[in-house]
């Protein structure tokens, strides 16, 4: 079960989402290092910021719509 804002609780399965993101990722594992610069991101801020589920489901999707670039800095700046 996973807690859900303003529904309550609905039925989660934690393996299906390992399995979706391991699938999303790139060869050279930049998607991860995106995810992982969002969530230190967050924590920075730490003022109502996405929880890093959200971060990597919200990296996932725009990375759908790009093409990550070797660099870093440059693909970060496209996700966001």
């Amino acid at each position: 079960m996973i807690a859900v804002k303003n529904v309550g609780r609905e039925e989660s399965d934690p393996k299906a989402v390992v399995t979706w993101f391991n699938k999303a990722k790139d060869r050279n594992g930049m998607l991860v290092q995106i995810v992982k610069d969002l969530k230190a991101w967050c924590d920075f801020k730490r003022n109502k910021m996405p929880s890093g589920l959200a971060m990597a489901i919200l990296a996932v999707n725009a990375k759908e719509e790009i093409v990550l670039n070797e660099r870093e800095d440059i693909s970060l700046r496209d996700i966001l």
